[in-house]
């Protein structure tokens, strides 16, 4: 057991200045003129203050055992501060404006012997000062990043309906336009009109390094110039060549190469729609949710959405059953794709870059995870990764501005379910628990 303090032991051992409170009784009214300095012996006492236009009652602090009450009220001649009322049963002490100091000429006057108390009040008071000063400038960006975020998502609103109109019309007009051109060649073209068919399905197959590997061998067993050689490589999709068809496919490969660039327009307007309802989701401008909507169909369409970013990795699809949400179908949708073009991003450097997902039903959920073998995330950005603006990427731009997991998480939360991520060495994962829908009505709406 320490010693006790030695102005303790001077001015607050008098029996005749002691005093119990009971919890809840109060010392000090808030304004009280106080000429005594209080020592707490034991219990807990609160200081509170009226603040606020409703005048409310805030507690400013906390005094325990061994402490004082009362400095800056006695030491000013002043009144008090703040109110101060028993937490619990409480025994104090104190002197008077009557106490005179022991020893004056060992210790000095009692404002002398007293000035490590003071001082350790000012100090305290200044801690408390700093940590409000701190705390009000926190709340003050907080609530800038709020307004911020608020006019964001205001903004992009508006964008993603200008935009959605423009996607709409070149939509239409590419399709007409794509139809069009193919009835005109399967009526008066049909040979060329095979091989515009067979790049409008199916589009480039082969990588880029595929591509250059085979029209490296077409130049020098044909004598082709470089561009044609590249152009074939990609028709043949690394089909062996003989003589007699590259020389069928010279003169038509421009049609080839035509129903490519109208298959890879469909998946850039494909694109660009998947990006304004992102925009929109970040607005608040959610869709129409219906019964009966299929886990494994909105799985599908972010794969079919992302193929010619997928065709270099490896898929791994496990997906049980036949689950059914309450759900807006494009929502889903756009989940599962900003969590693939996330894991997309950081297998750029992956070699064998693989992604996994996998969908269980349990008894009341859902649960799909979306896994890749990419880097890890670093431990710092894993507590931030569904806030706005964090990013993976380096430089900090990519596909776009760290909003694909907010957006994703935004969705998750607003049908009640869950997002959790799991980053180590060769696994990164996304698990999404979703409501599982039992019995319902396909035809019938939900909230």
């Amino acid at each position: 057991m320490s010693e006790p303090h030695p102005l303790h032991l001077r001015y607050f051992s008098d029996p005749l200045r002691q005093r119990t409170l009971a919890a809840g009784d109060q010392l000090l009214e808030q304004g009280e003129h106080n000429d005594r300095l209080y020592l707490l012996r034991s219990g807990r006492v609160e200081g509170t203050i009226m603040a606020g236009s409703e005048r409310q009652r805030v507690p400013i602090m906390t005094v325990e055992a061994g402490n004082y009450l009362g400095v800056h009220s006695y030491f000013s001649r002043g009144a008090s501060y703040c109110r101060l009322v028993a937490l619990e049963p409480s025994e104090l002490a104190w002197l008077d404006r009557n106490t005179q100091p022991v020893e004056p000429e060992r210790f000095g006057s009692l404002a002398d012997q007293f000035m490590p108390v003071i001082m350790a009040e000012l100090a305290q008071r200044q801690r408390k000062v700093n940590h409000a000063y701190l705390e009000r400038t926190r709340t003050q960006l907080r609530l800038m990043e709020a307004e911020k975020l608020s006019l964001l998502g205001q903004l992009a609103a508006g964008l993603a309906h200008e935009l959605n109109n423009a996607i709409g019309v070149v939509t239409r007009n590419g399709s007409g336009l794509i139809d069009f051109l193919g009835d005109m060649l399967r009526q008066y073209y049909p040979r060329e009109f095979r091989l515009f068919r067979q790049g409008l399905e199916a589009g480039q197959l082969s990588s880029s390094a595929e591509v250059r590997r085979d029209a490296r061998r077409l130049e020098e067993q044909f004598r082709l110039a470089p561009e044609q050689a590249k152009l074939l490589a990609r028709i043949l999709n690394g089909e062996p060549p003989t003589r007699a068809r590259v020389r069928d496919l010279l003169g038509v490969a421009n049609y080839w190469q035509l129903g490519r660039d109208c298959h890879d327009m469909r998946l850039a307007v494909n694109h660009a729609a998947a990006i304004v309802r992102s925009v929109k989701q970040l607005g608040g401008a959610d869709g129409e949710r219906r019964h009966g909507v299929k886990v494994r169909d909105t799985l599908e369409q972010a794969l079919a959405l992302l193929q010619s970013s997928l065709r270099q990795v490896q898929v791994e699809p496990v997906l049980e059953g036949d689950p059914r949400l309450c759900a807006n179908e494009a929502e889903l949708v756009q989940v599962w794709a900003n969590i693939l073009k996330n894991a997309l991003d950081a297998l750029q450097a992956t070699t064998d870059p693989k992604i996994w997902l996998h969908c269980r039903i349990h008894d009341e959920w859902i649960e799909v995870t979306l896994a890749n073998n990419g880097p890890v995330i670093p431990p710092e950005l894993q507590p931030r990764i569904f806030k706005p603006n964090v990013t993976t990427k380096r430089g900090g731009l990519s596909f776009g501005l760290g909003l694909g997991l907010a957006i994703a998480e935004r969705v998750v939360t607003s049908y009640g379910g869950e997002i959790s991520l799991v980053s180590e060495p060769g696994l990164t994962a996304f698990k999404v628990r979703l409501p599982r829908e039992h019995g319902q009505d396909e035809s019938d709406m939900c909230g």
